[in-house]
């Protein structure tokens, strides 16, 4: 029977690295720049972002691939709402960019090229995975110039390898403050919960309720995905 795909459901970090490394075995290193997976691709730039946000801010977040591009990849967490019994869902759409070896231009040059003429809606966040080796002298600096731009996201985060061929990364937020995270991505999964999907439900009234999802198709037009992990 074939996998359908279920809007309320949402994936782990662990299951979009997953998936992508699993495509990666068995198409080689064209599943690095093959169009045919890209949103895989961009999922597993997405799931290595927010594993670094949750060790800089201890929020657990899931992610989705929408039906409807743009957003690229939708984001999730659910958080208890201070003082109140019940929980409150923060929700971001994500625009993710690669900037490679055949990229020309600066980091500045690249995020101007891809926010130019777009418009996009007010919670959106930027990722922008740094897929070559780059010295950026001055973060500070860098966020600046970056805030000349009057960028129309919420946020914009750089992600990149500290180590080539390696599982270590770096983090970088340069808007709307800086802040800075190094973390290994096996030591970051390892620490994730049990559990790779869930399905929202919301109920009447103000509660929201979390429930184990079924298996369900990772990406609306993909042709791989992991089934088990």
């Amino acid at each position: 029977m074939a996998i359908k795909y279920d809007q309320n459901v949402w994936f782990s970090s662990r299951f979009a690295i997953y998936n992508f490394w699993v495509i990666r075995d068995k198409v080689g290193e064209s599943a690095k720049t093959s169009i045919k997976f890209q949103k895989e691709r961009e999922a597993w730039i997405l799931g290595v972002v927010l594993l670094g946000i949750k060790k800089l801010k201890g929020q657990l977040w899931w992610l989705k691939i929408p039906e409807v591009d743009p957003p690229d990849l939708e984001a999730m967490s659910v958080l208890p709402d201070s003082g109140k019994d019940r929980n409150v869902q923060f929700h971001r759409e994500i625009e993710v960019m690669e900037i490679t070896d055949k990229s020309k231009g600066t980091i500045i040059e690249s995020i101007a090229s891809k926010l130019k003429n777009k418009y996009y809606i007010k919670e959106t966040g930027l990722v922008v995975y740094l897929r070559k080796t780059m010295f950026i002298p001055d973060m500070q600096l860098l966020a600046m110039d970056i805030s000349k731009l009057k960028p129309r996201v919420a946020d914009i985060w750089l992600v990149g390898n500290t180590k080539l061929d390696t599982n270590d990364f770096i983090i970088f937020s340069i808007l709307p403050e800086v802040e800075i995270i190094r973390f290994n991505l096996d030591d970051e999964i390892r620490q994730l919960p049990k559990g790779d999907r869930i399905e929202m439900i919301f109920g009447k009234g103000t509660k929201t309720t979390l429930t184990s999802a079924p298996i369900t198709k990772f990406n609306p037009k993909g042709i791989m995905q992991l089934q088990e992990n």
